[in-house]
């Protein structure tokens, strides 16, 4: 089966996409691995060499964008959509989705008697636009809702990383429309087993992602501050790996409490330095505030490196990949609502729970292995595929 998979990643070597980019290659390389022939194209406003790349060990093509100006750059975009669409005959056309407008909609129209198009969604994307206010962002929320219900003209299925999305898209783009949910997955074979463990007298949690206000690490950071980072005569202290839109206000936040003490700002790791430091730590923290994104589901790629390296984590929202087995009461603990004094016990009675516990960590690792690896997931894609050639 031919695959055409386009993705639009913006800017290519910036800290914020290197988890989109991360996910795409091992979606790609999976599908190949399954007997399917995908080319990835990858989109990107990097000023940097195009063309045929090798990154780990896989072959895929950069296609950097000339246009400079923002709403010019989106007639590029769709531009190079249509040149990729057009280059030989492929049984499927898959296409992250990147956000609707005229031009998207301009090259649906063009391509799709031809083609079987199926577009993933990775959110509610209006509900994800309105989490902060810009400019930019009214402008993409007026166009998301001019031109969203448009799409199912042209397209032939969807394909969702919650049950939540599917079902806000299929009221969108028609309900009779072929719909899967493939939650995400992990590279198990790109993630190593935590080799260490943290054997101080201590607490130490660790966060590692792009910050938004969703992961809830200023309610993390208050409600540990009213303790004093310390429970039960264990000092506490947080461990933060990334960067992201949230990264300033949460560092100021910890500067005007004056714990910087013990909260500390690593920025962006690479993956060594990375996971030296996730191994001293104890529990990694998911979501905390997963109402702010207006969603009760997720399917948080950072969660499934945790579960492949082996560190026990706390999560805040559903997940159907951890939530449905009640194996992963071992190491997964879900707590929702407000700071209170009982929300922060159960997170630290939790992280002393699991604290040094080998075999959770060997558990995880198989746990990731049989459900949650690339390889795993892409098969039921593959399926999906076949039935939408089959079907129609």
């Amino acid at each position: 089966m031919d695959i055409l998979y386009t993705v639009y990643i913006g800017n290519y070597n910036s800290a914020k996409t290197i988890g989109v980019k991360q996910k795409v290659i091992s979606q790609a390389r999976a599908l190949n691995d399954l007997g399917c022939s995908c080319d990835l194209k990858l989109i990107t406003t990097s000023e940097i060499k195009g063309g045929i790349v090798f990154e780990n060990n896989f072959k895929f093509e950069i296609q950097p964008l000339k246009v400079k100006n923002v709403l010019l750059r989106r007639k590029e975009i769709f531009s190079i959509f249509y040149k990729n669409t057009v280059s030989k005959n492929f049984d499927i056309i898959y296409i992250r989705y990147p956000l609707v407008g005229p031009y998207f909609i301009s090259y649906l129209q063009n391509v799709y008697h031809s083609n079987k198009i199926i577009i993933e969604y990775q959110a509610i994307v209006k509900k994800e636009l309105m989490t902060s206010i810009s400019a930019n962002k009214i402008l993409k929320y007026i166009s998301e809702v001019y031109y969203c219900r448009k799409i199912k003209e042209y397209i032939s299925g969807i394909v969702t990383v919650t049950k939540e999305i599917e079902e806000y898209q299929k009221k969108i783009v028609g309900g009779k429309l072929k719909s899967i949910v493939i939650g995400n997955g992990i590279d198990t074979n790109k993630v190593p087993l935590r080799h260490k463990w943290n054997r101080e007298k201590n607490i130490s949690l660790l966060f590692v992602g792009n910050i938004s206000p969703w992961h809830g690490l200023d309610k993390l950071i208050m409600g540990l501050s009213q303790v004093n980072f310390i429970y039960k005569e264990y000092p506490i202290k947080l461990e933060i790996i990334g960067e992201g839109n949230s990264y300033s206000k949460i560092k100021e936040l910890t500067r005007s409490l004056k714990r910087e003490k013990y909260v500390k700002f690593h920025g962006f790791l690479k993956d060594d330095n990375k996971y030296e430091t996730m191994s001293n730590c104890d529990v990694a923290i998911g979501s905390l505030a997963s109402e702010r994104r207006g969603l009760k589901e997720s399917s948080n790629i950072k969660l499934r490196e945790y579960c492949a390296f082996g560190i026990p984590f706390i999560k805040s929202d559903f997940d159907a990949d951890f939530d449905y087995n009640k194996q992963t009461k071992l190491f997964v603990f879900t707590v929702r609502g407000d700071i209170s004094f009982d929300w922060l016990c159960k997170i630290l009675d939790f992280s002393l729970n699991v604290k040094n516990n080998k075999n959770i960590s060997l558990i995880m690792r198989e746990y990731a292995k049989k459900y949650l690896d690339w390889q795993i997931k892409m098969n039921k894609l593959v399926k999906f595929f076949k039935k939408v050639r089959r079907e129609g």
